[in-house]
């Protein structure tokens, strides 16, 4: 667990009076398993503060900044986000309750976003997506404990999304991981919903069950249109595009295959999405894995396994 730079002894009494709301004014003790938690929510709350302040990354910083380097940026930071500076300008106090007031503030905008993710979204037919959506998010926003727990994250967020979110924890993770999740269906909206279907089909006749990303397997699929100028809304590969496919990609290397990646994600958030350059900076953080598959399945003459449809 990640410790800010107050002193034990400046945190203590926030934790005693939590501790005392808490047990409800009734009992003086707390077993210490509970104090120590009650210590991870200060900390939280205090630290929410502290990454605001010092411009580290948070929901804000994901509609903004490139997430392909997130990774990088977040490499050796302690499991509770960033330390705090050694001085501070802020009490202890200080520091939870405008921290606290952070917190609450992040609950009611996943609220708002996930209200209107629910005015167009759709699971495809994939029952992780539509489990994680439409009732691991409201029962996350039903029993989220803002003042004695903000830093548990409740659920599994099982739907795998592009974004590594390993270094978040509470509010912090659900709320970008519903912003991803809405970002993913922005680009969707740009196929009919049957001809996403019709990939996944492709994929896996019994994908209903499968805990993959429905996002990238349309992104693969679609790259090979792109290389053959084809319409990404068109259907049906022929044997004679599958060959023209692998004399296209033969002897790329993966850095190569990515940059072709890099610029069908280019064009396709240019023409046919609304694009603030957020969608394209989260659609780049699944280009590695693309163009791994794409050159793996090319060497073993397999293309049909990713250009699906």
């Amino acid at each position: 667990m990640g410790r800010c730079n107050y002193k034990e002894e400046e945190l203590v009494p926030i934790v005693a009076d939590l501790a005392t709301g808490y047990t409800g004014y009734e009992h003086t003790s707390i077993t210490y398993e509970r104090a120590q938690a009650l210590m991870e929510a200060v900390i939280y709350c205090v630290n929410e503060v502290w990454d605001q302040k010092n411009g580290n990354l948070d929901y804000r910083d994901l509609t903004q900044h490139d997430l392909k380097h997130q990774d990088a940026k977040n490499a050796g930071a302690p499991d509770l986000l960033r330390a705090l500076p050694a001085k501070s300008e802020m009490s202890a106090r200080e520091a939870y309750e405008s921290g606290l007031h952070i917190v609450k503030e992040k609950a009611s905008r996943l609220l708002e976003l996930h209200n209107d993710l629910m005015t167009h979204f759709s699971d495809y037919g994939l029952e992780c997506l539509w489990d994680t959506i439409r009732k691991g998010i409201p029962a996350f926003l039903l029993n989220y404990d803002v003042k004695y727990a903000p830093q548990e994250t409740i659920l599994t967020l099982d739907y795998p999304i592009f974004m590594s979110l390993r270094e978040m924890t509470g509010v912090d993770a659900v709320l970008n991981y519903v912003q991803c999740v809405s970002l993913e269906q922005q680009f969707l909206g740009m196929f009919n919903e049957k001809y996403v279907i019709a990939v996944l089909k492709e994929y896996d006749t019994g994908y209903a069950g499968l805990i993959e990303n429905v996002c990238g397997i349309v992104l693969q699929n679609t790259l090979g249109h792109m290389l053959l100028n084809k319409s990404v809304y068109a259907t049906g590969l022929c044997a004679e595009e599958y060959k023209a496919l692998e004399k296209i990609l033969a002897g790329k290397t993966i850095g190569e295959i990515e940059e072709l990646v890099d610029q069908m994600l280019q064009y396709l958030t240019k023409h046919f999405v609304e694009n603030d350059g957020r969608l394209l900076s989260y659609l780049r953080c699944a280009s590695r894995d693309i163009a791994v598959r794409t050159q793996s399945n090319c060497e073993n003459h397999c293309l049909e396994r990713v250009f699906l449809l």
